[in-house]
């Protein structure tokens, strides 16, 4: 990772990586009850983390118990970069292999991202997303989901108290510029 390479893309998985070192190989060498207090914090952690950010986006939560074990286990950071290659190994197979078996669909970090973006990081991500955007304009196959996609490349639209914001420009966006939807461009 000391390339230029391999800086843009490991950008993110630094932290990912000296976590796992600090936490979850001290705690396995240690192996007290200050540990299993400080895993099954983490996975409740985890578990608010996923409620309250489908919450404010909007969406429902699972009523599936492995869902929200899945999900507590990924937003806890409790396996620092195995979730990371989890979720690449997830968009590479399209959900055939990794945890989304267990569950039946994406873990909910992952679920937006593109393969390239999964495996490569969020430099490659975006680079993806600028290619598909493009393409459904030069090809005039523009839809309400290349709008999404363009969307989700400019800068605070994820914000939490900005997002339903974004959400009905897009949504005027689209109905003023006629798009259909994915259902819609397929018939």
């Amino acid at each position: 990772m000391s390339t230029e390479l391999g800086k843009t893309v490991g950008q993110v998985n630094g932290f990912a990586i000296s976590s796992m070192q600090k936490t979850m190989l001290a705690g396995f060498q240690q192996r007290d009850a200050a540990t299993l207090n400080g895993v099954m914090l983490s996975l409740g952690l985890g578990a608010v983390t996923y409620w309250a950010k489908e919450t404010v986006a909007g969406r429902e939560t699972s009523e599936d118990p492995s869902v929200w074990a899945v999900e507590a286990l990924d937003w806890s950071g409790l396996t620092g970069w195995l979730m990371d290659a989890n979720g690449g190994l997830e968009k590479a197979t399209r959900g055939t292999l990794g945890l989304s078996m267990i569950t039946g669909k994406p873990i909910s970090r992952y679920a937006t991202r593109n393969a390239p973006g999964a495996l490569l990081g969020p430099t490659f991500d975006a680079a993806s997303d600028i290619f598909q955007a493009t393409g459904a304009i030069a090809a005039g196959d523009f839809k309400q989901s290349d709008l999404h996609t363009v969307r989700k490349l400019i800068p605070i639209q994820n914000l939490f108290w900005l997002r339903k914001l974004f959400d009905q420009v897009e949504a005027a966006t689209g109905d003023a510029l006629n798009l259909p939807d994915a259902a819609q461009a397929k018939r």
